[in-house]
């Protein structure tokens, strides 16, 4: 269960790593759009991800005892509060590359990429066993 684990967390993460060099191999629409393909491509794994997690919680919360799950519900909230809050800022940021003009372009692929390993973090913290 644990190579399962750590091949989810760090799947994404050699994906993000991939998007800058994408970005770097030269200039042009060509890269911006293969970026933002990609960035794309990576939305979407994070969010079949997270719902994959979060049918695995609904699902392993039903064992759980009542003083457990009491006692790690507000943490559990907290933690799920900032996973929700960097998904929705990677969201936003990921639709931005679509829309950026020519010098809006690296300000929105930077908040993208800051976002992203944001997201990453927060993942990695809640995920961590």
């Amino acid at each position: 269960m644990r190579v399962f684990a750590a091949a989810l967390v760090c799947a994404p993460l050699l994906l993000a790593g991939t998007l800058p060099a994408a970005a770097q191999s030269g200039s042009g629409s060509t890269d911006r759009d293969s970026y933002t393909k990609q960035a794309e491509d990576q939305v979407q794994l994070w969010k079949q991800k997270l719902g994959d997690a979060g049918d695995k919680a609904a699902s392993t919360g039903k064992d759980v005892g009542q003083k457990a799950a009491a006692t790690g519900k507000d943490a559990g909230d907290a933690a799920d509060k900032h996973l929700k809050q960097a998904w929705h800022k990677t969201q936003e940021a990921a639709d931005k590359l679509q829309t950026a003009g020519g010098k809006g372009w690296d300000s929105a692929k930077a908040a993208y990429e800051r976002a992203s390993s944001d997201l990453a973090r927060t993942w990695n913290k809640i995920h961590s066993d």
